[in-house]
């Protein structure tokens, strides 16, 4: 789903909570002042259930906005190791056959080279 649609879960469950919790608060407030304890549980009901079907929209919207994220990244890293995977390597180097290493330092030079130009070591004539 799209971010729009969990934002506005989210605000219609804090909603849901703002109203459950007012009719709770409604209802204590008539036993207040008036002397006449009247049964409060089965008036809190719809109250408390508003609230507690408020706060589980806010729940499962937040965890649903979070797994999308999540499965948005993942595609975005997996379509992205394809793309690299799917791309040519480069060639190897090309070797160069008028060309020998050093065996002390491995620097390169040439097949005629007596001594090593860095570190001054002298080649075999192979």
């Amino acid at each position: 789903m799209k971010t729009s649609t969990w934002i506005v879960l989210i605000i219609i469950g804090a909603v849901l909570i703002v109203i459950g919790l007012s009719i709770a608060w409604h209802v204590e407030m008539r036993n207040i002042g008036f002397g006449i304890e009247v049964p409060t549980t089965p008036y809190l009901m719809p109250g408390v259930a508003l609230a507690g079907i408020g706060g589980l929209l806010i729940t499962i919207s937040i965890l649903g906005f979070i797994i999308g994220y999540q499965k948005e990244v993942a595609k975005e890293i997996i379509s992205e190791g394809i793309r690299k995977w799917k791309e040519p390597s480069p060639p190897p180097p090309q070797t160069v056959a008028n060309v020998k290493y050093c065996p002390k330092c491995g620097a390169s030079m040439s097949k005629e080279s007596t001594y090593c130009p860095k570190c001054g070591q002298k080649q075999s004539e192979t």
